[in-house]
């Protein structure tokens, strides 16, 4: 078998990415819940803990009150919805966080193709070997190492935070209602901070993995070259062309798009064929300006669209195929440029 040693085309990503493969982080994913809730606990804490505490003391009142409350089922429900709004903003804030996390991870992908039903998912020897083999059992210790990490951090502050949560147990309940969230947050953030760490190591690995994953061997890389680009004998004939047109007047151009003076990519396309449209030539700064001149004396539109220019200079080489990216902007410039000629016409 091949060795994998090319790294992964943009062809290549963009298919992992539309599988959903993409690398992401549990860890830091649960680490901007925490810092979310935490976030909403610190604006919220103290109101809702009055609101609790005022709760209490009613119930207080009337335990000890002449006569038993009149409506049990009145003050179960008024508990449930003090306790409810305490709790629906960290929980809210936290669930917000968590998608954001993944939003940012991922780039905002939805992938379908990830989600469709597969039969192969259903074969539970292969599951099993997935879980018995060394990439999973490495993961899960490294899971284990982190866990255990953050228990023993969230331990040893709890023990050095016992102290003063003995010497609350003897403070009036208002008091130890406002007490409770300033404690938490002091475990909390330095537990959090821990997490965020490991999150961002866990990030790097996973895209390291991902990115190994990918990795092609050289018969792959060839062969989707030559799907990408065509027939060798097309390509040699367009840069044959391009020599032609970057020597002369750029009269075999359909267009020239500029950014607008200082990048300028010159496209060709034949609409009687299925290629895509190619980059005859291209240049920046002065070589810009020489291609605009050029443009201006054999006729070709030029075309101002800095986001195309700057990527078609950036991704396509003189002679090749735009990338697949970028065929729906170059389309949009290409129908308005014919759709000039013919009124011109």
């Amino acid at each position: 078998m091949s060795e994998r040693t090319e790294q992964p085309t943009p062809r290549r990503l963009r298919e992992a990415r539309r599988r959903g493969e993409v690398a992401s982080s549990r860890e830091l994913t649960g680490a901007a819940a925490l810092a979310a809730g935490l976030a909403a606990l610190a604006v919220t804490g103290p109101g809702a803990a009055r609101a609790l505490a005022a709760l209490l003391r009613r119930a207080l009142l009337e335990a000890i009150g002449p006569a038993p409350s009149p409506a049990p089922a009145a003050a179960l429900l008024r508990a449930t919805a003090a306790l409810a709004a305490a709790a629906l903003p960290p929980c809210a804030a936290a669930g917000a966080g968590a998608l954001l996390a993944g939003l940012v991870q991922t780039r905002g992908l939805f992938a379908p193709e990830a989600l469709r039903f597969r039969p192969e998912r259903l074969d539970v020897a292969r599951g099993l070997a997935r879980l018995a083999s060394g990439g999973r059992l490495a993961a899960l210790g490294l899971a284990a190492a982190k866990a255990a990490a953050a228990l023993a951090l969230a331990a040893g502050l709890v023990r050095a935070a016992l102290p003063q949560a003995l010497a609350a147990a003897r403070l009036a309940p208002a008091q130890l209602l406002r007490l409770l969230p300033a404690l938490a947050l002091r475990v909390a953030l330095p537990v959090l901070g821990l997490l965020v760490a490991l999150g961002l190591l866990d990030l790097a690995l996973a895209r390291w993995r991902l990115h190994r994953s990918l990795r092609m061997t050289r018969a792959e890389v060839q062969r989707e070259r030559r799907e990408d680009e065509g027939d060798p004998r097309l390509v040699a004939e367009r840069r044959r062309l391009a020599r032609a047109g970057g020597a002369g007047p750029l009269r075999l151009a359909t267009c020239l798009v500029v950014n607008p003076t200082h990048v300028a990519v010159a496209l060709r396309h034949e609409p009687h064929r299925d290629d895509p449209p190619w980059v005859l030539a291209k240049g920046i700064g002065a070589a810009a300006a020489r291609l605009r001149t050029e443009a201006r004396r054999a006729g070709v539109p030029v075309v101002r669209d800095p986001a195309l220019a700057r990527a078609l200079f950036r991704l396509a080489e003189v002679g090749d195929a735009i990338p697949e990216e970028l065929y729906d902007a170059a389309a949009a410039v290409l129908v308005h440029v014919r759709a000039g000629a013919q009124e011109g016409g």
